[in-house]
């Protein structure tokens, strides 16, 4: 149904060490909801390849940069979407979307019309075992996946000629399908599909997993203008009464993450009036943090044609605007994340430039760029990999990180642990190799407020930005198979 709009001898104290079972590795997510600290533990993407698909984890270091990699095949293959102009393979990003992996760890194979489950390692993150088989989509051409470790459910979007939605149960087994057959979306599109515009984006769950919402790119200058799908969970399974809104003034909606709104922080900064009743209503303080009881469902969706905006839905599933930023010379603002370190949204746009987000009022915070000759708010040289200078120059006198003209594209898929971003950058030819840039989030407990780039001030009831987010390594996947192809960032 559809709806529009603890000493004893050195044997005894031998026994008793190796009896006590290893702990977790702090901050390691043992569920894919829970942590223990904020540190990021695994960095994930995948290469997308068209022979051979392959997750890509890479293991940051206590100081968030990356310092070695894994690669584990899928069983499936990758593939492009064709060039909406020229009908030749479309890259970087090959699938025009975000999410091609989610936690638990699942995977799309465009190439082969399936998705991949992995288990991750407790005791080593990087260190992934394929859980069964691929499963099929029900549709054509997947290119984004979301997850729910609530429900232990993950939900795939197809884009391509048999576009929709399909849901699996997440099991040690494997996937195993919850639904008969495909929640079927028309967008009258090819296998490999014609991008980068006109087809599904983004799938995923919202915060409490009421819901799973779908992001659909609509096409610029013509009555396609895409939409936001709502699909309420019903009896612990994704429901097909889908609403769908497609919200005024967008026209290329993209990337989206959640806004928390009923989580309950240990973080200090969150203890403050701007969680307290009135527009977050419903909420009360607790020692630890703040708790709401009634659940909302707010996005920050990425418009590649003019920025992003804040959306709330409503219990009938439709989508509200509630604030929007317009980016000035923004380039294609596809790909979204939330920070909890900061409270705000990070958005890219394929070029060497991120954009901090208000999500109350859509203010743009701040403009981080990387640019060639750009100096990174004066970071240290990051430890990469031997055999990729990809700082320049390469000189242990060094004291500011910029990119080189060597360095991939753009920033394209992008997440957040702690006070960390890493950013995806695929490389400039086929030829290439991938990137991974990573950042150190700006945040000053002593700050009370924050200036936007429109210089209107904030005062306290506000998160605490510093405004000194820095670019602190350019980590280079050699002998990954990370590529112009490569897609997807996901950080446990």
């Amino acid at each position: 149904m559809v709806r529009l709009s603890q000493l004893a001898t050195p044997i005894a104290l031998v026994s008793a060490v190796l009896a006590v079972p290893r702990s977790p590795p702090t901050g390691f997510m043992l569920d894919g909801s829970k942590h223990i600290t904020k540190a990021p533990q695994a960095v994930y993407f995948i290469t997308n390849n068209v022979d051979e698909n392959a997750v890509v984890a890479l293991k940051p270091g206590r100081d968030g940069k990356l310092v070695e990699s894994s690669v584990t095949p899928t069983g499936g293959k990758g593939s492009n979407q064709l060039n909406g102009t020229t009908g030749l393979p479309f890259g970087p990003d090959a699938l025009a979307s975000q999410g091609s992996l989610t936690l638990k760890l699942v995977v799309v194979n465009a190439g082969s019309n399936t998705i991949s489950a992995f288990k991750i390692d407790t005791y080593n993150p990087t260190s992934l075992t394929l859980l069964g088989d691929p499963v099929d989509t029900m549709g054509d051409f997947p290119t984004t996946v979301g997850g729910s470790s609530k429900l232990k459910q993950a939900c795939v979007g197809n884009t391509g000629a048999r576009a929709g939605v399909a849901c699996y149960e997440v099991s040690d087994e494997g996937l195993k399908p919850l639904n008969d057959a495909l929640f079927a979306l028309q967008f009258n599109q090819t296998t490999p599909p014609m991008g980068p515009v006109n087809g599904l984006s983004h799938v995923l769950f919202n915060e409490d997993s009421s819901a799973l919402v779908a992001v659909a790119k609509g096409v610029p200058m013509t009555s396609n203008t895409g939409f936001l799908a709502y699909y309420p969970v019903v009896n612990g399974r994704v429901s097909d009464d889908v609403t769908m809104t497609s919200p005024p003034g967008t026209n290329v909606l993209f990337g989206s993450a959640v806004i928390p709104t009923t989580s309950k922080y240990n973080d200090s900064k969150y203890n403050d009036s701007r969680y307290d009743g009135g527009k977050y209503g419903g909420g009360k303080y607790s020692a630890s943090g703040y708790e709401q009881s009634s659940p909302r469902t707010r996005l920050v969706v990425s418009d590649a044609s003019f920025g992003a905006a804040v959306f709330e839905f409503g219990s009938d599933g439709v989508a509200r605007t509630v604030a929007t930023s317009n980016i000035p010379d923004q380039r294609a603002s596809c790909w979204a994340t939330f920070s909890k370190q900061t409270g705000s949204a990070f958005i890219s746009d394929a070029s060497t430039r991120l954009f901090e987000i208000d999500v109350e009022t859509g203010a743009l915070i701040q403009t981080i760029d990387a640019a060639p000759g750009t100096v990174a708010n004066s970071a240290t040289t990051g430890t990469n990999s031997t055999d990729m200078p990809t700082m320049m120059p390469p000189s242990p006198s060094m004291t500011n990180t910029t990119l080189d003209a060597r360095s991939p594209l753009g920033f394209l898929d992008l997440a957040t642990k702690g006070k960390f971003l890493y950013t995806l950058s695929p490389a400039r030819t086929a030829n290439g190799t991938a990137s991974i840039a990573v950042f150190e989030l700006g945040h000053d407990d002593n700050k009370m407020g924050h200036d936007d780039q429109s210089g209107h001030s904030y005062s306290s009831g506000k998160p605490r930005y510093s405004g000194k987010t820095k670019l602190i390594q350019v980590y280079q996947a050699t002998g990954t198979g990370a590529s112009i192809n490569s897609q997807g960032m996901v950080v446990v």
